[in-house]
């Protein structure tokens, strides 16, 4: 009977696994009748950018990333469309599939559970005849097994117990070794250092940068401002003394003529100090100075012609590089407001092409170059060479942004799960640490504080933006980062915007923010990574990038609401105008209306202001070659 039980199982199983196979069989060859028409369909969608689409792929459904006719795997490798072994399928495809393996799993599951029942009666038999005949010696042997087995037993108890003494022991020690301070390691927090820029400016350039020539260039540019103010208000003065004079001409003239009409000679004018209130022309306080790597290029070309085949841009050199500089952004005044030409390379090679010999002309061209550019401002973070990087179109939010992540370059050391929300420098960058967070080779280790990825990008838009709330709209992290911006063409990347790795979920992610584009228009980012331990400017594709995306939060998206809009700030625009006093000249008339003037000193003074302050501030116009014609 029971062998008849059995039979009868064994072939429920056998019809069973022969539906569960058809069925498979007769929906992949349904699946594969569609392929081609889904192939192309697939085509048609990923003409419009990047799409997931799942896929049946060996034995599993997964997700598939099709851009163009290039599909990349879950292992981030890439095949061609038509290559590819898998199958595209829709939601109820793919219900279908799952549901038709899910059954053959349950029918050779019933299958394996028959089989091991057979297996089991057949062995309960075996073992009821073996227990039958043994039944007898066992009783026999009972009471000595059980002897035995009670020795056996109280030593196997004793050794156990030694055993878990022991084990205790050792746990505890492993426990207060594990609270203690890991040893700290400075050979395995080497920062990024700008020596990685500096170093490729002095085989490539020439150039060497002092460690505050960032300062240098913002002393030329605020003196050259107090310079262009002091001569336009010096310019003011002379014509307010030119128009007093010629008024007290006026007046002496008139009373000589009415004395003249009574035969009597004409007495001496009055003279004395004249209040009149003057209107200089002033530098626009917002003006941007956007050519300073111009100014560079210029200023290499002049000492090139002295001989000079180094360049070392120190404190030493300010004075030739004002020169330049002066010469590169003469003064153009408009109603009462100066701003500068910010003469470009391009101009003054067409300007001075008949001056220039090629080999200059191509020395120009390399030194005002983007990648120079790019190089200084991440060997010195210079506001000017920065600027200029970014080109004239970018907004000053995303300008803002990049600032930021150039401030940090060379300065930080990479720490996983670093964090933070500070304005301007967080004093606990730099201190021993442990790493707390999960997930990395470094987590327990003690080293110095920086910050990850994720985190360098968010400090970059909280202090862009300035507002210690903003990690709330760019996220803290690569996911929320991602889930706050949005896909674009690279070819559309902005400074400011985002790079990423790999898409969220599909390993541990990587992220960085544009910072401009090379030389061939590849993209140029500046990232905090570990490899490097701080943050370094480099090529986006270089670095592994392979994601572009525009957060919401800079306001530009046509999909999304802005986190946080910009408030334009208004500012209140100054007066040029004061009051300075003159001295009257002291003119008289003879009787014949003949000019007599007493030679007096034409002393100007402002109110207010010491006469010794004002010529100090007025420098000799000799000093500054500039240029006088406006294009």
């Amino acid at each position: 009977m029971k062998r008849q039980t059995v039979k009868r199982i064994l072939c429920i199983t056998i019809v069973s696994a022969m539906l569960a196979t058809n069925t498979s069989t007769t929906f992949a060859t349904d699946m594969a009748q569609s392929r081609e028409s889904k192939i192309e369909a697939v085509l048609e969608e990923a003409a419009e950018g990047p799409v997931e689409k799942r896929a049946i792929y060996g034995d599993e459904v997964v997700t598939v990333i099709v851009e163009g006719d290039v599909v990349t795997l879950p292992d981030q490798s890439t095949v061609g469309i038509y290559e590819f072994s898998g199958t595209f399928v829709n939601a109820q495809e793919e219900a279908a599939f799952l549901a038709a393996k899910e059954q053959a799993a349950a029918d050779a599951q019933a299958a394996a559970d028959a089989q091991a029942a057979a297996d089991a009666q057949a062995a309960a038999d075996a073992q009821a005849a073996a227990d039958a005949q043994a039944a007898e010696d066992a009783a026999k042997a009972e009471e000595e097994a059980k002897a035995a087995e009670d020795a056996a037993k109280a030593e196997e108890e004793a050794k156990a117990a030694e055993d878990a003494a022991k084990a205790e022991e050792e746990a505890k020690a492993a426990e207060e070794a594990a609270k203690a301070i890991p040893v700290f390691d400075p050979g395995k927090n080497i920062i990024a250092g700008k020596s990685l820029y500096s170093d490729q400016l002095s085989s490539d350039y020439k150039i060497t940068f002092s460690e505050d020539f960032a300062t240098v260039m913002q002393e030329i540019e605020s003196e050259y401002k107090d310079r262009m103010n002091a001569e336009a208000e010096a310019a003011a003065i002379a014509k307010a003394q030119k128009q007093v004079a010629a008024q007290a001409e006026e007046e002496a003239k008139a009373e000589a003529e009415a004395k003249m009409q009574e035969e009597q000679a004409a007495q001496p004018t009055d003279s004395g100090n004249v209040e009149v209130e003057i209107e200089a022309a002033k530098v626009d306080e917002n003006l941007v100075v956007k050519n300073w790597q111009d100014v560079l290029a210029v200023y290499i070309l002049e000492q090139s012609r002295k001989g000079v085949t180094e360049y070392t841009l120190d404190r030493n050199a300010k004075a030739d590089l004002a020169a330049a500089f002066a010469e590169m952004n003469a003064p153009i005044e408009t109603e009462k407001v100066i701003t500068y030409r910010n003469t470009k390379a391009d101009t003054y090679l067409q300007e001075k092409q008949e001056a220039l010999t090629e080999e200059e002309k191509n020395l120009i061209k390399k030194y005002a170059g983007v990648d120079c550019t790019i190089l200084c401002a991440a060997a010195t973070d210079a506001d000017g060479f920065i600027t200029e990087s970014l080109g004239d179109e970018v907004s000053a939010s995303r300008a803002a942004v990049v600032r930021a992540a150039y401030s940090l370059v060379g300065k930080i050391a990479y720490f996983w799960g670093g964090k933070s929300n500070v304005i301007g420098w967080d004093n606990r960058w730099g201190s021993q640490q442990i790493i707390t967070a999960e997930g990395s080779d470094d987590s327990g280790q003690l080293k110095l504080y920086g910050l990850d990825c994720s985190g360098f990008v968010t400090w970059a838009f909280i202090n862009g933006f300035q507002d210690t709330s903003f990690g709330g709209s760019i996220g803290q992290g690569t996911t929320s980062q991602w889930g706050l911006s949005e896909n674009i063409a690279e070819e559309d990347a902005q400074p400011g915007d985002l790079v990423f790795l790999m898409v969220p979920g599909s390993g541990i992610n990587h992220v960085g923010v544009v910072v401009g584009r090379g030389s061939e228009g590849d993209l140029v980012v500046a990232h905090c990574n570990d490899y490097d331990d701080g943050v370094v400017v480099e090529s986006a594709y270089g670095a592994g990038f392979r994601y572009v995306r525009r957060p919401y939060c800079y306001g530009e998206s046509e999909n999304e609401v802005p986190v946080v809009e910009e408030t334009a700030e208004e500012i209140p625009q100054p007066t040029n105008k004061k009051t300075v006093t003159v001295v009257k000249p002291n003119i008289s008339y003879d009787k014949k209306l003949t000019v007599r003037k007493e030679k007096k000193s034409s002393v100007i003074e402002l109110v207010q202001s010491p006469l010794s302050e004002i010529e100090d501030a007025i420098p000799e116009k000799k000093s500054v070659k500039l240029i006088s014609r406006i294009r």
